[in-house]
């Protein structure tokens, strides 16, 4: 292989003369009061998120944080790392939920297929909405409840028993 390389998050060899791509060499024409350093690190960050081919996957990083989404190798601060787009930002709408983590601190990784990640996050949705339609049929009864000051299954709950002595 001829041409400086550099080793990416996954020790993958990329050569360094891969062709400019049309975002990024429009972006170096507007940055020219920049030094060199800030305009690499500045295309970078801007490039590598639109172009960087991605995969769906569980990755665990150290500390026992595990998620799942769409997975992505970018590069902060000149280090390599990990950029997860959860599926709350991916079929949900927010765009703040993402996490990014260290190349260093990768455990482990299984590789998933977009269908699968996409069902178990609907079917953690359908969970949650039956949660909270379960939560408020037990707040509406316990609001019947003390309105009616019964404790729903007409026994007496004094600690009394049918002869009236405590046991």
């Amino acid at each position: 292989m001829s041409g400086p390389s550099k080793i990416t998050a996954r020790s993958g060899i990329v050569p360094h003369d891969l062709p400019t791509p049309p975002a990024a060499a429009a972006s170096k024409k507007g940055t020219s009061q920049m030094t060199e350093p800030a305009q690499r690190d500045a295309t970078e960050e801007e490039a590598v998120p639109a172009q960087a081919d991605g995969y769906f996957a569980c990755i665990a990083f150290m500390g026992h944080n595990e998620y799942t989404g769409y997975v992505t190798e970018v590069v902060k601060h000149g280090q390599p790392a990990f950029h997860v787009d959860l599926p709350e930002k991916l079929w949900g709408g927010n765009p703040l939920a993402f996490v990014e983590y260290a190349a260093t601190a990768w455990f482990s990784e299984r590789p998933l297929t977009e269908v699968s990640v996409r069902k178990a996050w609907e079917a953690a949705q359908q969970r949650a909405a039956e949660r909270a339609r379960q939560e408020a049929e037990w707040r509406r009864a316990d609001e019947q409840c003390a309105l009616t000051g019964g404790g729903g299954g007409g026994e007496a709950w004094s600690g009394d028993t049918a002869d009236g002595g405590p046991f």
